[in-house]
C-alpha cells in the first residue's frame, strides 16, 4: 500500500493551495505546518466544525477563538446556502517569524490573516504581533472563513475577486464606516469603477484597489437589499457551477451586466454620500482654517488700506501747511472799497 501512494504520489505531482488574501501569494508543495519552536510543541483544540493549534500563550485567545469558530463557520455557510466541508484547521501564530515562515506560500507582511481553501488553513496573528490592529480578531476569522467557504465551493476554479472579498467583508461585519468613507471620496472625485472593470481585474494602484475593495462590499449589499436575500447565494452558486457572470447577473436579476451596472452606480450617485467629505472633522477644521486666514488676511488688508489711508491723509495735511503758511489771502491785495462798510 505504502508503494502504490509513493508511485501515485510521482504521477500526480505536488498538491498547491491558493491563498485567498488581498494580494496574489505564491504556490508551494502541502505540508503540515511545523512547531512555531523546538521548544514548544503545539497545542491543540477540537470541535466539530474546526480544529485550532496555538501556543501556550495564547490559550485563552485560542479558546475564544475556537468558541467562535464554532458557531461563525455553520452560520456563515448557511448565509451564502453552501457546505461547510471538513473541518478546517486554525493556526494562531506567536511570533511575526512564525506567522511568514510557516505558511505554505509567501504572505505580505501586512497580513493580518491568511486562508488557503484546498487545504482548510487557516492563519492568525497572535494579540501579540497584531500591532495595535482595532478589527476584534474574530472578525478577522469570520473574513477567513468566508474566503474557505467560498473557495471550497468554486472548487478548482478561482473566485472572483470582487466575489470573495466583497462577500468576506458583508459576513464578518467589515462594511461599515471606513467602506463608506472611501466609497464617498470615491464618488466626490468621480472616480467609481464601473460593473465591468471590478469584475474583470482589480486595480494595482492601492488607492484605487482600496476604492474596488469597497464597491465590492457595496455592490453584495445593493444586489441583497434590491432582488432578495436569495440573489446573492443563486450568484454564488451558478458562478460556481461555471456559469459566466453575465448569464448568472441576466438570470437573477433580467438586466445585462450594463443595465445593471447603471441602476447600481445610479442609486449610488443619486444619494447625498458625496456629502460627506465635505462634513469630515478634517474637512470642516480645514475649511475653517481657511475661512481664519481669510479673515485674517481681510482685516489685514482693511488695516493696512487705513494705515495707507492716514499716511495720505498726513501728507495732504502736511502739504496744506506748508501751503498755508506762506499764503496770503487774495482780498489784502484788493483795492479799499469806496463806501466804509457800517
Amino acid at each position: 500500500m505504502f508503494l502504490l501512494l509513493f508511485f501515485i504520489s510521482l504521477i500526480m505531482g505536488p498538491v498547491h493551495a491558493q491563498p485567498t488574501m488581498s494580494q496574489g501569494v505564491e504556490r508551494t508543495n502541502v505540508f503540515i505546518p511545523a512547531a512555531p519552536s523546538p521548544s514548544e510543541p503545539w497545542h491543540h483544540t477540537s470541535t466539530v466544525y474546526a480544529d485550532i493549534h496555538y501556543a501556550y500563550k495564547d490559550r485563552h485567545t485560542a479558546q475564544a477563538l475556537i468558541r467562535h469558530a464554532n458557531s461563525a463557520i455553520p452560520r456563515i455557510a448557511q448565509t451564502l446556502e453552501l457546505g461547510s466541508g471538513s473541518a478546517m484547521k486554525i493556526y494562531l501564530m506567536p511570533t511575526q517569524e512564525s506567522f511568514s515562515r510557516l505558511q505554505p506560500g509567501k504572505t505580505p507582511d501586512w497580513a493580518d490573516g491568511t486562508a488557503w481553501p484546498d487545504l482548510g488553513l487557516i492563519f492568525l496573528r497572535s494579540p501579540d504581533i497584531r500591532d495595535g490592529r482595532s478589527d476584534p480578531l474574530t472578525q478577522v476569522l469570520d473574513h477567513e472563513i468566508a474566503h474557505i467557504v467560498l473557495g471550497r465551493a468554486f472548487g478548482d476554479r478561482p473566485v472572483p475577486r470582487w466575489l470573495q472579498e466583497g462577500v468576506a467583508q458583508i459576513v464578518s461585519g467589515e462594511h461599515g464606516h471606513r467602506t463608506v468613507d472611501v466609497l464617498s471620496q470615491g464618488l466626490l472625485g468621480d472616480e467609481l469603477l464601473s460593473l465591468q472593470e471590478l469584475t474583470h481585474r482589480f486595480p494595482n494602484d492601492p488607492r484605487r484597489a482600496q476604492l474596488a475593495y469597497a464597491q465590492s462590499a457595496d455592490f453584495i449589499v445593493f444586489l441583497r437589499q434590491t432582488y432578495g436575500a436569495n440573489a446573492l447565494p443563486k450568484l454564488i452558486s451558478m458562478m460556481a457551477n461555471n456559469q459566466s457572470f453575465g448569464y448568472s447577473i441576466r438570470n437573477i436579476t433580467g438586466k445585462t451586466i450594463h443595465e445593471l451596472d447603471m441602476e447600481w452606480r445610479g442609486e449610488l450617485s443619486d444619494s447625498l454620500l458625496w456629502l460627506k467629505p465635505l462634513f469630515s472633522d478634517t474637512t470642516l477644521l480645514a475649511v475653517g482654517g481657511l475661512f481664519l486666514v481669510l479673515g485674517f488676511a481681510r482685516k489685514h488688508k482693511k488695516r493696512y488700506a487705513y494705515r495707507n489711508q492716514q499716511v495720505e491723509q498726513r501728507e495732504v495735511y502736511e502739504m496744506l501747511e506748508r501751503e498755508l503758511r506762506n499764503w496770503k489771502p487774495s482780498y489784502l491785495s484788493y483795492p479799499p472799497p469806496a463806501t466804509p462798510w457800517s
